[in-house]
C-alpha cells in the first residue's frame, strides 16, 4: 500500500510567498485540509511544503 493511499492531506507548512506571516507553521490539530489520495496542489518555485496524511 503506499504512503497516504485512502487518506487526506492536511498543509503544515507551506513558505510561498502568498503564505507569509502569522499562522505560517500550523500547531498540531489545525492543519489545513488540502484534499484527498489524488488531489493536485500548485507550490511556487523554491517553497518548501510540508504536508500530513490522516
Amino acid at each position: 500500500m503506499a504512503y497516504g493511499a485512502g487518506k487526506n492531506w492536511y498543509r503544515v507548512t507551506d513558505t510561498s510567498n502568498w503564505n507569509e506571516g502569522e499562522n505560517t507553521v500550523k500547531p498540531v490539530g489545525s492543519e489545513d485540509f488540502i484534499g484527498g489520495e489524488y488531489t493536485s496542489y500548485g507550490l511556487n518555485g523554491r517553497a518548501i511544503l510540508v504536508l500530513i496524511a490522516k
